[in-house]
């Protein structure tokens, strides 16, 4: 006999995880680029965060010692620049006249 409880959500898509979090897009983007989003799991070309990974999450960012969080930032952005393809060594072009 099927119940009438409504059923209860265990992934959300990268939207919904920044409504349930109170932050924007941009904001776990640039989580994501410290490694400090949460961990994802894919289904065919479907991205999803499950509650338990939300929680353990949010978990960890309550945990996070500021000066793991920025010695993490300051070790990204010096990889980026000695990267062979960052817009520092880009080729100028010549512009039409």
């Amino acid at each position: 006999m099927p119940s009438n409880e409504p059923i209860e959500r265990v992934a959300f898509t990268k939207a919904e995880l920044c409504v349930r979090n109170s932050i924007s897009a941009s904001t776990l983007h640039k989580l994501e680029q410290l490694g400090l989003a949460p961990k994802y799991m894919r289904v065919n070309n479907v991205i999803r965060c499950s509650l338990d990974e939300e929680r353990a999450w949010q978990q960890r960012l309550a945990n996070l010692d500021p000066t793991e969080a920025h010695e993490r930032a300051v070790k990204r952005a010096r990889n980026a620049a000695e990267s062979d393809i960052h817009v520092s060594k880009r080729k100028t072009r010549k512009r039409a006249a």
